[in-house]
Formats: C-alpha cells, sequence, structure tokens
C-alpha cells in the first residue's frame, strides 16, 4: 500500500539530525572509496607492469633505469603509473646518452636548465596475459592522461583528477 512505512525522503526532512548523520555518512563513504589498487612493493603485478614500461623508457633514456613512483593504479586490465626513472644506483638520467638529447639541440638548453627530470608517465592495458603500454611520455608538463579514459577507455578510477 502506498505511504505504508517510514520513507527515507520523509525522515530527512523531519529529522535534520538524520538528514546531517546521513549526509556525512555518504560523503565518508564516498572520500574513501577507490575503485583501484596499488600493487605492493615487490609484487609480481608491479614487477610486470615496471618491466613493461622499462622498455621502451631505457631506449628513451639510453640507460638502464629503475622508478620512483608517484602514482601506481590498476583497475579494470588498465594501469597508470606516474614518476621518475633514476639510473640503478639512484643517481639522475643522463640525458647526454639519450637520442633526443644527440638529435635535438632544443633538448641540450632543457636539461641545461634543469627542466628535465626523469618524469614518465604511462597507460598500459593487459593483451592476452601480458602488459602492453598504449602511451608513454616524458617529462612533460601536461596532464595528457585526462584524456585516457575517452582515448583508450582506461577507468576514470586510475586518473588522477579525472574522478
Amino acid at each position: 500500500m502506498k505511504g505504508e512505512g517510514i520513507q527515507p525522503r520523509f525522515l530527512m526532512r523531519t529529522h535534520p539530525i538524520f538528514a546531517a548523520v546521513f549526509t556525512m555518512l555518504a560523503a565518508f563513504l564516498d572520500a574513501g572509496a577507490t575503485d583501484y589498487t596499488t600493487p605492493k612493493a615487490g609484487s609480481e603485478l608491479r614487477k610486470e607492469i615496471l618491466d613493461a614500461v622499462r622498455v621502451p623508457a631505457e631506449k628513451y633514456f639510453g640507460e638502464r633505469v629503475v622508478f620512483e613512483l608517484e602514482e601506481l593504479r590498476v583497475a579494470d586490465g588498465y594501469a597508470f603509473l606516474h614518476g621518475k626513472a633514476t639510473q640503478p644506483d639512484g643517481k639522475p638520467i643522463d640525458y647526454a646518452r639519450s637520442a633526443e638529447y644527440k638529435s635535438d639541440p632544443q633538448r641540450k638548453e632543457l636539461m641545461r636548465n634543469g627542466v628535465l627530470y626523469g618524469g614518465v608517465t604511462a597507460l598500459l592495458k593487459m593483451k592476452n596475459k601480458h602488459w602492453v603500454v598504449l602511451e608513454v611520455t616524458y617529462d612533460t608538463g601536461d596532464v595528457d592522461w585526462l584524456e585516457y579514459d575517452r582515448k583508450h577507455g582506461a577507468p576514470k578510477s586510475i586518473l588522477p583528477g579525472s574522478s
């Protein structure tokens, strides 16, 4: 029968305390919710993702690299990585070894001015049980990843600033 029982809308209109508690609870649950995971250091998943990004990064930088991560998010067969490449001993990347440095005089100027820092941002997708790099950028000041959901179908939850 219509009107039977206590309706939530009725409670929220007639009991302001209930409305305030409900609103705070909803905000708390939403703020703590994540739709992605961050693979733990040393995990096989983390190693697979980093190794997939390492291949183009080492080609780009012209030397072996390891990553200092700011973000690593995984959801629905996609991974997003944002961080910094360094030499395995922790020293900064030596840009003089990179092909771009050798071929682009502007890169030399950027390096001298400290603009290049080894930044790496990548989007990967799991295909046939292997991580495939869909996008990778180096030392960019842009937030290209804001388009990755539309461009590649990546879940917004893994893209910082997209949700």
